[in-house]
Formats: C-alpha cells, sequence, structure tokens
C-alpha cells in the first residue's frame, strides 16, 4: 500500500513538529505551503491521505473537497483544528465529508493511529472506484451492444418489406404492357428472380444477428419451404464462421432449397462442418430428391442461373441422376467477432 500524505500547512514550524513524529511510524509525509502546491504534487504521484489545516490561505475547505472529489476520488481527507467546535466538526463531517478530525492540541500518537485508520479506508475506497469504474465500463459496453443490435433489428424490420416492395412495384410495371402470349413466361421469370433476390436480401440483411449456431440459422431459414425435410444440420459455432462467408452460405441454403422444392415435391436437406486443424473448418451440405422431378420451367431454369452465379467460387456438384445437389466449403476460422 502506497504511504504517502499531502500535508497542507501554512507554518512550517508547526508542520515540521507534526512531520518528525508521522515519519518515524514508515509514512513518506510532503508539506505544502498551499492548496495550489498540494494538487499539483498529488497530480504527480499517488495520495491515499491529504492532510490540512482548517485555515490554509488559498482555497477555501468546501473548494479543496470539491476539487479533490473531482481529480482524486480515492484520497481521504484529514483537517486540524485549534478548539473542539460541536457545529464545526458536524459540517466538517456532515456536509464536507471529511474522514478525521484532529483538534489541538495534537498527540502523535493518537495522530498516527487515525493516520493508519484513514490509509485503510483510502485503500478500501479505492478497490471501491476501481470495480465501480470497471462495472460502469461494462455496462456502457452492454448498452453499446444493446442499441447495435436494436439497430440492426429495426433496419431489418423496415429495409426489407420496403426492398421487396419496391421489387415488386419495378418487376409488375415491367411486364404489365408486354405482348400476352410473352407474358405468362415473362411473369415466371421474373417470379424467379423477385425469389432469389429475396433470398440474398435475407441472408445479408440477417447476417449480423447474433445467434449460437449455425444450425440455428440454417433450421430457421428452411423452415418456409414445403416438402423439405431437414434431416441433419451438425455444425460450428456462428462465431466462427467469418462474418463476410456468413451471408453467401445462407444465400446459397436459400437458393438451393428454393430451386430443390420447386424442381420436386420432397427433398431431404443435410448439413455437416468439422475441424480440419486449428486454423480451417470445412463446412458441407447436401440436398437430395427424392420425389419426383417436374418440367424444366422458367422459374426452375432462372433459379438453377442464379445459384449457379453465386455459387462460381464455391465447390459444388450435380450427382450424374440430378437428384442430389452437394457444395464443399473449407473457411478459416475467424475469432475475432
Amino acid at each position: 500500500m502506497v504511504k504517502n500524505i499531502v500535508y497542507v500547512e501554512e507554518k512550517v514550524e508547526k508542520a515540521e513538529a507534526i512531520i518528525e513524529g508521522i515519519r518515524q511510524s514508515g509514512y513518506e509525509v510532503l508539506h505544502c505551503v498551499s492548496a495550489a502546491e498540494a494538487f499539483a504534487l498529488m497530480r504527480r504521484q499517488d495520495t491515499p491521505l491529504l492532510m490540512l489545516d482548517i485555515n490554509i490561505p488559498d482555497m477555501r475547505l468546501r473548494e479543496v473537497v470539491r476539487r479533490c472529489n473531482q481529480e482524486f476520488p480515492s484520497t481521504v481527507l484529514a483537517v486540524f483544528i485549534d478548539f473542539p467546535n460541536v457545529e464545526l466538526i458536524s459540517k466538517l463531517i456532515n456536509r464536507h465529508g471529511i474522514y478525521k478530525i484532529f483538534i489541538s492540541p495534537w498527540d502523535t500518537q493518537e495522530i498516527i493511529g487515525h493516520i493508519e485508520d484513514a490509509m485503510d479506508y483510502a485503500e478500501i475506497l479505492d478497490e471501491s472506484i476501481r470495480k465501480e469504474q470497471v462495472i460502469n465500463q461494462e455496462a456502457n459496453e452492454f448498452d453499446q451492444s444493446i442499441k447495435h443490435s436494436t439497430d440492426i433489428l429495426n433496419e431489418q424490420k423496415y429495409a426489407y418489406p420496403k426492398i421487396m416492395k419496391m421489387m415488386e412495384t419495378l418487376l409488375t410495371s415491367h411486364t404489365a404492357d408486354q405482348d400476352p402470349n410473352m407474358q405468362e413466361k415473362n411473369a415466371r421469370y421474373y417470379e424467379a428472380v423477385f425469389e432469389c433476390m429475396r433470398c440474398l436480401i435475407k441472408a445479408h440483411l440477417t447476417a449480423q444477428v447474433t445467434v449460437d449456431t449455425f444450425e440455428t440459422v440454417v433450421k430457421n431459414d428452411l423452415k418456409e419451404y414445403p416438402g423439405l425435410v431437414i434431416e441433419d444440420v451438425i455444425c460450428c459455432l456462428i462465431e466462427e464462421i467469418p462474418h463476410e462467408k456468413l451471408a453467401a452460405i445462407r444465400a446459397i441454403v436459400l437458393l438451393s432449397a428454393l430451386y430443390a422444392t420447386h424442381l420436386s415435391e420432397k427433398t431431404v436437406f443435410m448439413s455437416e462442418s468439422r475441424y480440419i486443424n486449428d486454423s480451417w473448418i470445412e463446412l458441407s451440405f447436401t440436398i437430395t430428391i427424392q420425389g419426383q422431378t417436374r418440367e424444366q420451367t422458367p422459374f426452375i431454369i432462372t433459379t438453377q442461373h442464379m445459384l449457379k452465379i453465386l455459387s462460381k467460387d464455391i465447390e459444388y456438384e450435380w450427382s450424374t441422376d440430378q437428384k442430389t445437389l452437394s457444395y464443399h466449403l473449407m473457411m478459416p476460422i475467424s475469432y475475432d467477432v
């Protein structure tokens, strides 16, 4: 524990008489003749205890207390007074929060005993302030995290419907004046584009939402596809998937499900991941078509084309009978999220 004491007393002889006895107990007492000098000294070193005469020349006691509370909150104050005055002592303790009051005539051993108490209290006060600062910092970080999550959710809430409405308006207006013979074919084409874009928007708008596992993300995303059975999803923590790849992976999963469920009435989804080593994850998923395959409509062809564009940088393959679509990804582990 630091044993520094700053003592403010205008009269040097009076100060030296008190300081000599205190130093013999192992405390380092630094004498100042004014409060301004004391504060300048305290800014350069830790000072658990500030002792001062009540009649210091350059500053009123309440100003000393205010500045101490502001700049040195863990410093304990002790005041020397010349005579016992109940009203004055009450004000010093209750109004100004003075911890110790030394009344003339002063007994050196009694002062040393009070200093030991003050030092112990200063240590407790310092620890309490440090803990409070840590708690306040954690609370502030938590508030910022909640605000960030709220902002993201609000953005999703308003951005997603707005974008979808704009796309629907654009696609509808584009097909309105076309040749009636082409309208049905083009309508299916635009419907496919619309659905594909919906998958992309959903994947990217929700890419930053924190959930425990990628399994939860996949299962929630695929609930909207009728006829798709989620057989098995074994995946790593979502925090270990780099954020820049997470949106792309989710978009591929959504588009693959969109494609497969339009191609057949019954499809099965499986996903698995494993650690290759301390730095890499292997992620793979498979969609198997178990029902009868439908005719290649403009919707299916367009979705397949969009899927190939999105998957161009990712290893994937179709089975020879066009019944299984498999994706295989190698990704570095990202702990910095």
